[in-house]
């Protein structure tokens, strides 16, 4: 009895207590994109929305979703986040819109070009969520294991073609505690590994949609005005350099096919070799047109593939 006393005081000593983590993977060694990559220009995204679509918390994780999708996005260097109103662009056709009339609403586009606008529209939802408390209980001893999953989806449109994908990822967080005897109150639910589970598969997910982004070819909006294309967005502080090439495209009948849009129709009609930035604090760059007449047309400007 006396040993059977001494083990146990000896066990108290040690804190009563004790507390174990696993799966605390380091987010910075779980991003797998070349993060040190150069990629010329900078992409221009938008983030437009982060839902909900799991019975839990319907209200939680809408702007903390999408405050780590645009991190995720600026940690890389690749690309410019584009800020738009909620209140006034809340949704993806009004970016569309934005786009498509922006000419219309400014009497001359050398001189009034207000040119942010994106070239990839971002949208994630929480798809599945649980917690699950796992308690195992010993003669001296009781732990208590907490596992939180999470699976988020990904869905990038690409706005000068109108094409659109997705990618998933996926996160389990665990955290575990335990208590000799009853000298222990264990350890209370850990809301931290809920966010940190959201974030977990929101990176999952953003490894695959910027490997897939590096591999897309780069697009921006322009104008050929003359023998000029005013490309939008696109400026010095893009990384777009001067005396880049660039296939000059335009932007055709929307394409359907059982009733699914597939993107718009494109027509090759010139190239131009941008020569200076629009100054003024305005964003966007000048390029030389060369090419099949079509003046004050709204076109597709895309990094010809030799260069």
């Amino acid at each position: 009895m006396k040993k059977i006393g001494l083990l146990l005081v000896a066990l108290s000593l040690l804190g009563g207590c004790a507390n174990t983590s696993k799966n605390l993977i380091n987010m910075e060694g779980f991003r797998h994109y070349q993060s040190d990559k150069q990629i010329v220009p900078k992409r221009n995204i938008m983030v437009e929305s982060f839902d909900n679509r799991t019975r839990y918390g319907r209200g939680k994780f809408l702007n903390f979703g999408t405050e780590v999708i645009s991190t995720e996005m600026s940690k890389t260097q690749r690309f410019k986040i584009v800020e738009r109103d909620p209140k006034k662009l809340a949704a993806i056709k009004k970016e569309l819109n934005f786009m498509a009339n922006s000419a219309e609403r400014e009497s001359k586009l050398s001189k009034n070009l207000r040119l942010d606008e994106a070239e990839f529209a971002i949208f994630g939802t929480l798809t599945s969520f649980g917690v699950q408390e796992i308690q195992k209980n010993t003669l001296v001893s009781t732990s208590l294991t907490q596992v939180v999953r999470a699976t988020v989806d990904i869905k990038v449109m690409e706005l000068a073609t109108g094409q659109t994908w997705s990618e998933t990822g996926e996160f389990e967080s665990e955290d575990g505690s335990g208590t000799v005897l009853s000298l222990g109150s264990g350890k209370s639910y850990n809301e931290n590994f809920e966010e940190r589970a959201v974030r977990g598969a929101i990176v999952d997910a953003m490894n695959k949609v910027i490997n897939r982004i590096d591999n897309t070819p780069w697009n921006a909006m322009g104008k050929v005005v003359g023998n000029k294309v005013y490309i939008k967005g696109v400026g010095k502080e893009s990384n777009l350099k001067i005396g880049t090439k660039l296939d000059i495209y335009t932007k055709g009948q929307k394409i359907y096919v059982d009733d699914e849009f597939l993107g718009f129709a494109e027509e090759n009609v010139g190239t131009a070799i941008v020569e200076n930035y629009i100054s003024g604090g305005k964003e966007g760059s000048i390029g030389n047109y060369s090419g099949k007449s079509c003046n004050n047309m709204e076109v597709i400007v895309r990094i010809s593939k030799q260069q």
